[in-house]
């Protein structure tokens, strides 16, 4: 599992990701004009999700306090919605298969984002205690980035939304023009907990920055706290 890259390394990831964070809000506006004329820039995404990997600094911690950072189209007392879903392994599915046991979804960025990484990371350091509760795990991402998921060790079942259509379902997506200039379909991190019979009992929606280190999400040791009073 991924873990948080020791102080005495945070110098060496701080300065790289800081410059080329500086790179991009330099060429951003550019390739932004050059996608509106029509231009496609097929591996942009596929080449900043490298550098990402290699240079963001994994500072990103777990809290104990649920936060509502965005207003979701999805409210506590709401049921799982019906939609079509492709997995990672090329299956499918609709979401409401999902029904006659406890579900935490997870929305994350991408294997790029240094927060999803940790994010992702400390749900799997609790996944026996998941299982023992009866609770399944589902991520949900648009980045077909499964085969560095599972190197890593993360091997959470992880659907694949290509055009963010869960995203806009639940009313998580970001739409900025930083992300289309970089060709990014992305959901604010978050997480929805669904009781057995598919009825939202709990959800945690964070805004994430793509410059500010040591960023927090809900943690697992939370989570199963919640799942403990509602299912």
């Amino acid at each position: 599992m991924l873990r948080k890259h020791p102080i005495i390394q945070l110098p060496i990831f701080i300065t790289a990701s800081a410059v080329y964070i500086i790179l991009k809000y330099i060429t951003s506006p550019f390739i932004y004009v050059f996608k509106r004329m029509g231009f496609t820039f097929k591996n942009l995404s596929i080449w900043d999700a490298s550098i990402n990997r290699a240079i963001l600094p994994l500072t990103e911690r777990a809290d104990m306090t649920e936060k509502l950072d965005v207003k979701t189209r999805l409210r506590k007392g709401d049921r799982l919605p019906s939609l079509r879903i492709h997995f990672s392994d090329e299956s499918s599915g609709d979401l409401q298969d999902f029904k006659g046991a406890p579900l935490l979804m997870v929305f994350v960025r991408g294997s790029w984002c240094s927060y999803s990484r940790l994010h992702l990371s400390d749900l799997l350091s609790r996944q026996e205690d998941f299982e023992k509760a009866g609770i399944r795990l589902l991520a949900i991402t648009s980045y077909e980035d499964q085969d560095w998921w599972h190197s890593h060790g993360i091997n959470i079942p992880m659907c694949i939304d290509k055009e963010g259509e869960i995203f806009d379902r639940f009313g998580l997506r970001v739409e900025t023009w930083m992300e289309f200039a970089w060709g990014r379909t992305v959901p604010h991190e978050s997480a929805f907990l669904f009781d057995s019979k598919g009825v939202l009992v709990a959800r945690d929606v964070r805004k994430v920055s793509s410059i500010l280190p040591g960023q927090k999400f809900l943690g697992s040791a939370r989570w199963l706290e919640i799942a403990h009073k509602y299912v």
